[in-house]
């Protein structure tokens, strides 16, 4: 029967119902529309609970069907209240606490944030914080649909994004492109160089705009003009008239070296654990922070490891309340030395790191080369890898031949 649990707040009692004509007392009272649960059908009898003001208005039926009515029980908020009466206290803490409760729930206790790969939840957060979304913030004061289109707006690397707010929780959830979106030049006016970032040999070069100055297996410094900023207008005979000042595009790579050199110490500090540990309990209200390590001897050194948990009542009801529990591990360092095996892997795994960093950016290795050379005091590895790059960026024009035709076509138009 729909409202059962809110019949169940009000005085109610539960009858035993006997004799030949106990489902007919049953089919008036449905009949009547008398709200009725809890029905336990027996042998010789019945158990069901109904309001208390309708058991009242039973009377009359019981003295018309052949049947015995027994009250074995009463329930309801007001039998509560009535049995703890002389409590005053336990009702005014309970009173406090079912206040309290519903005014903690007009603000945000926990920010979730889900679907972040390059993108961290540190950034979504420190975002949120700046744009007055944080813990403690009210929950009227939110709009999850303009959160979403800010979001979208302030981070390209965002394609897609879902805000909801459930009890005190706010869940945002993002879905990050595959590719960001790239332009090939910038917004610029005048003339802008193509130069070179890097020292390399030419590999290949497309120009879209400009006038390429090297050709593929040059060999380039770092600062280089790789496409100039300009084209020369020539005419019939071949004689350059004029040049027009252009934003330089294209794309160049170039084999460029990169030197890698690191130095391991063959003796390290080695840290070793006493065994001694010690657990500290402490309580979170709000900013209100509750220790228990105030007798604890301090060690001397220590790893603490510490886990904290957020206090959560049903439907993601989220409290300000947070129980943290910290394990201090002793430690000391003793002074050990690496074996040549050790410390020989140690320096492959820093120059595999290396190597990754390439690869995450999806440049191409040609050539790679290591060395490795280990004494009494230390360990040094030495590599260098060439790889295919793309080495340009853009570089104002400043020849004044150039400026000047950039201003007279400004002129012009």
């Amino acid at each position: 029967m729909s409202g059962i649990g809110f019949h169940k707040l009000y005085h109610y009692v539960k009858l035993e119902i006997s004799g030949k004509h106990r489902e007919r007392f049953l089919n008036l009272c449905r009949k009547r529309k008398y709200p009725i649960w809890d029905v336990r059908m027996g042998q010789e009898d019945v158990s069901i609970c109904m309001r208390t003001c309708d058991y009242r208005d039973t009377f009359e039926l019981q003295k018309r069907i052949d049947c015995q009515i027994r009250v074995t029980k009463e329930g309801g908020i007001f039998v509560f209240l009535k049995k703890y009466r002389k409590r005053e206290c336990f009702l005014l803490g309970l009173t406090a606490c079912l206040l309290l409760l519903w005014f903690v729930n007009g603000f945000i206790w926990k920010i979730d944030v889900a679907g972040c790969e390059r993108l961290s939840d540190v950034q979504l957060l420190n975002w949120l914080e700046e744009h007055k979304v944080g813990l403690g913030t009210k929950k009227s004061m939110l709009s999850c649909q303009g959160i979403e289109e800010e979001l979208r707006e302030s981070f390209d690397e965002i394609a897609w994004t879902s805000v909801k707010l459930e009890g005190t929780k706010l869940t945002v959830e993002i879905k990050e492109r595959l590719e960001l979106p790239q332009t090939n030049a910038p917004d610029l006016t005048g003339s802008y160089d193509l130069v070179a970032t890097e020292n390399g040999v030419i590999s290949s070069i497309y120009t879209r705009c400009g006038t390429a100055q090297v050709l593929a297996g040059d060999s380039v410094s770092k600062g280089a003009v790789l496409i100039r900023g300009s084209f020369d207008l020539v005419d019939d005979s071949g004689t350059v008239t004029s040049s027009c000042a252009v934003v330089a595009d294209g794309d160049v790579k170039a084999k460029v070296l990169h030197d890698y050199e690191i130095s391991i110490p063959m003796t390290y500090q080695d840290k070793i654990y006493t065994g001694r540990t010690y657990r500290t309990i402490s309580v979170q209200i709000g900013s209100l922070r509750l220790h228990t390590d105030f007798f604890h001897k301090k060690y001397k050194a220590t790893e603490t490891i510490c886990a904290t948990r957020q206090l959560k009542l049903p439907n993601s009801f989220y409290l300000p309340v947070y129980f943290s529990e910290t394990l201090q591990k002793e430690y000391y360092y003793k002074k050990k030395t690496y074996a040549k095996s050790q410390v020989e892997a140690l320096a492959n795994e820093n120059w595999d790191r290396f190597l990754q960093k390439f690869v995450q950016k999806g440049i191409p290795i040609i050539v790679k080369n290591v060395k490795i050379v280990t004494d009494e005091k230390v360990c040094t590895l030495t590599g260098c890898v060439e790889a295919e790059e793309s080495i340009t960026k853009y570089k104002k024009n400043h020849d004044p031949v150039i400026q000047a035709e950039s201003t007279n076509h400004e002129i012009e138009n």
